[in-house]
């Protein structure tokens, strides 16, 4: 029973070391129309027996690895969403209610998703007894902004496409606007990246209708002829009701093949040398069983021959197959490489073929009479004074530890007792 008793009194003092705060609901969104105000309530509160402060702050989402200085569009809506309250004092397990209210904007903004984040952050107000904590929750806050009139907002979803093959196109519509739209008719412009005033092709994506906040997508298809390898630039025009909306990405074009673009060219004599070669593939899908011969050849005849291979190789990816070479019986000098590289989509098997040189090396040895390099001894390399402030700091720490849970135990007792 004593250590079920201690084994609590350690768990709550574990826990008495932070005060913990929370919103609800976690996450929100609005919509706001031309001319609209809208408010959105929000309720902090408290889990811990003892007086919080609730800080509140609403700011535009950046990830943590984007600078705060860089423009987003959110910023520009920012000025226009406020909070009723910047600060709530909270007694224990008080909860407390506060709004954020949001005002169309009077300048012309671009409607679309506008990402922000409400922080609460926390901690014992002055004065109070126990250790103060500080910790915070952020809660995602989304703005969908809508336009006056008929507004389509479009985008183009990543493509795969492969030589010779039908590639799906899609394109993405959403109404932004309060208004009908009656009908919204697409197309899609290709253009070369070297030539971009000079159109390759246009894939009709046919027409539809959108009622007011719905999104539909549009389908079409394109085969790209034998020999259209490369990077394109394609560009959606979608015309509705006497607009006009755009769309645009660059697509690369693979062909199912891949490229040895790298052949080790270089490598020392008398022993076993690693041995690589480096592969790409054209091809938007991943290809599998990768397997290739290597043959090194002196005036035409084949001295040594190796194998390597690989499971698979990503779509437009990169890999390097690593083997080994025997070159012991080798002599120094200049060798040409032959490498023969089999693989498959899946369902039918393809060979690719490379050549290059290899230049054999002799090893570098130290002469007889090149003294040496002393190596240091092992009481220089790890002396036994630099153990000793280690052992020092750890017994500090716990030290410190113990001290803090000690003094947890002293305020949850005084707790216990005041309550009692």
């Amino acid at each position: 029973m004593k250590k079920i008793i201690t084994l609590i009194i350690l768990v709550c003092i574990q826990f008495s070391l932070v005060y913990a705060i929370g919103i609800t609901p976690a996450k929100g969104a609005i919509t706001l129309y031309p001319g609209e105000t809208q408010e959105y309530e929000f309720t902090a509160f408290s889990n811990e027996p003892f007086p919080q402060i609730a800080a509140l702050v609403f700011i535009p989402w950046r990830a943590p690895d984007e600078a705060p200085d860089i423009y987003k569009k959110e910023d520009k809506l920012a000025k226009y969403i406020t909070l009723d309250k910047t600060e709530i004092p909270l007694e224990p397990t008080e909860q407390q209610q506060f709004k954020l209210k949001a005002v169309y904007p009077q300048e012309d903004l671009e409607p679309g998703n506008y990402e922000f984040a409400l922080f609460v952050t926390q901690g014992k107000p002055k004065g109070s007894s126990g250790i103060v904590a500080l910790g915070a929750v952020r809660a995602p806050f989304n703005v969908w902004l809508k336009k006056k009139g008929k507004y389509i907002h479009a985008n183009i979803p990543p493509i795969n496409a492969k030589e010779n093959q039908p590639t799906p196109f899609m394109l993405n519509m959403r109404s932004w606007g309060d208004e009908v739209i009656t009908q919204a008719k697409a197309s899609i412009e290709i253009y070369s990246t070297n030539n971009l005033a000079a159109k390759i092709s246009t894939v009709d994506m046919g027409f539809t209708s959108l009622e007011k906040d719905e999104s539909k997508t549009l389908n079409g298809v394109w085969t790209p002829p034998q020999g259209t390898k490369g990077a394109y630039f394609i560009k959606a025009i979608i015309d509705y009701d006497g607009n006009t909306a755009y769309a645009n990405r660059t697509i690369k074009i693979g062909s199912l093949n891949l490229k040895i673009t790298d052949i080790t060219s270089q490598a020392d004599i008398g022993g076993v040398t690693p041995f690589y070669l480096t592969i790409e593939n054209d091809w938007p899908s991943p290809l599998e069983n990768l397997f290739a011969d290597i043959t090194i050849k002196k005036e035409g005849n084949t001295v040594a021959s190796m194998t390597a291979s690989e499971k698979t190789i990503s779509g437009l990816g990169k890999t390097k197959m690593k083997t080994y070479l025997d070159a012991t019986s080798l002599q120094q000098g200049v060798y040409t490489v032959d490498v023969s590289l089999s693989f498959s989509d899946g369902t039918q098997k393809y060979t690719t073929k490379a050549d290059g040189t290899l230049k054999l090396l002799a090893k570098e040895t130290i002469s007889p009479t090149t003294p040496a390099k002393e190596e240091p001894s092992q009481e220089v390399s790890a002396p036994k004074s630099t153990s000793e402030p280690k052992s020092s700091s750890g017994r500090y720490i716990i030290r410190i530890i113990s001290a803090i849970a000690i003094l947890g135990l002293i305020t949850l007792l005084i707790f216990i007792r005041r309550k009692r």
